[in-house]
């Protein structure tokens, strides 16, 4: 019973509400939700950039927001899985057909809770 018992243990997987983090026995999952704010440079504006964003985000299981800026940038708050939100930001580098990427930048921020991706106005 202790064998079957052990075996139990280290193939569960046990969540630690704390951490946000994911163990299958003593070896952790890294599941954390991270944020990042990500400005794209460029003709980013006017070629579909921000619906292909968040179809995306949506995609790639990310939530979070995007919106043009006066500037003619487009910003982006993304969060989700670290995994994810590295490839995002990959994609950001090209973005859609249509687009010109020229530069992006990108900080790490606090996630804000979001359920969605959303295209703000």
């Amino acid at each position: 019973m202790e064998d079957f018992l052990k075996f139990v243990y280290k193939n569960t997987a046990l969540v630690d509400e704390m951490s946000m983090h994911t163990y299958i026995g003593d070896m952790p999952i890294h599941r954390e939700m991270i944020g990042s704010r990500i400005r794209v440079l460029g003709k980013v504006q006017g070629v579909w950039f921000r619906k292909h964003t968040a179809e995306k985000a949506e995609q790639l299981g990310l939530s979070g927001w995007v919106r043009n800026e006066p500037d003619g940038s487009v910003l982006i708050h993304a969060e989700g899985a670290a995994e994810a939100l590295e490839k995002f930001l990959h994609w950001c580098g090209t973005g859609p057909p249509s687009a010109n990427v020229v530069e992006v930048d990108s900080s790490p921020t606090p996630p804000e809770g979001f359920d969605r991706f959303i295209i703000r106005r």
